[in-house]
C-alpha cells in the first residue's frame, strides 16, 4: 500500500509541475523564485560575514568594526597588519553597487603603508592595542633596553627603536634623554597581535 501511495503522489506532482510550466506566468514565477533565492543567499552571506568574532586566541586580540564606522586615527588590520588609519574615502561602484570604504593606514610597528577596500556595511577586524609604561634604566651595546615596572620586575627583551621605526628619531631621543641623567626616562610599550615595541617616551615628573 505504501509503495502505491508513493507512486500516486509522484504522478500527481509531475502532472502539476507540467501544468505550471505551461502556464503563461510560469517564467515570471521562476524568475521571482530565483530572485528571492538570491536575496536569501546574499543575506545569509552578509550575516555570516558581519557576525565574525574571531576564534580561539584571535578573538581575544581583535574585535569587529563596521568599515563605514572606521575613522582617521583608529587602528585596524589592513592586509593583516595593525595600522593606524591616516585616510578614509567612500565610493560607489556601478549603478547597483554598494558603498565601499577605501582605507589607508601605517603599520604601528614598522611605519609601512597599507591600503584596503571593504563594503561600508561589512565588518573589518581591529586589533586590541595596549600601552604600558616602564622605566628605562640602561641600554646595552646590542640595543636591548633594561626596563623596570612599578613592582621592580625587570625585562630586557625589547630593543630601542632604530631608523626603520615609524619615528626615525625616537631611538636617538631616548638615548639622549637617558644619557643626560636629568630625569627618569619612562618608555611607552605598545602591544598588539603578539608584538611589542617601544613607541614613545616621557620624562618622569620629579
Amino acid at each position: 500500500r505504501f509503495e502505491g501511495f508513493v507512486f500516486l503522489f509522484s504522478y500527481i506532482q509531475n502532472k502539476t509541475t507540467k501544468k505550471l510550466e505551461k502556464a503563461p506566468h510560469a517564467k515570471a514565477v521562476k524568475k521571482t523564485q530565483l530572485k528571492k533565492f538570491e536575496l536569501r543567499q546574499n543575506k545569509m552571506a552578509e550575516q555570516e560575514y558581519e557576525t565574525f568574532e574571531g576564534t580561539g586566541e584571535t578573538a581575544e586580540k581583535t574585535f569587529p568594526i563596521r568599515a563605514g564606522e572606521v575613522k582617521k586615527g583608529m587602528t585596524v588590520l589592513l592586509k593583516g597588519f595593525p595600522c593606524k588609519v591616516i585616510e578614509v574615502t567612500t565610493s560607489k561602484t556601478g549603478k547597483h553597487g554598494h558603498a565601499k570604504a577605501n582605507i589607508t593606514g601605517l603599520d604601528i610597528f614598522t611605519g609601512k603603508k597599507y591600503q584596503d577596500i571593504s563594503p561600508t556595511s561589512h565588518n573589518m577586524v581591529a586589533p586590541v592595542v595596549n600601552n604600558n609604561n616602564l622605566t628605562l634604566t640602561d641600554i646595552s651595546e646590542e640595543g636591548y633596553c633594561t626596563l623596570m615596572d612599578d613592582n621592580g620586575e625587570i625585562r630586557e627583551d625589547l630593543k630601542i627603536p632604530d631608523e626603520n621605526s615609524p619615528d626615525k628619531e625616537l631611538g636617538a631621543n631616548i638615548r639622549a634623554a637617558l644619557d643626560s641623567g636629568d630625569k627618569e626616562v619612562v618608555v611607552v610599550i605598545t602591544k598588539a597581535m603578539d608584538s611589542e615595541v617601544i613607541t614613545g617616551f616621557k620624562l618622569a615628573a620629579e
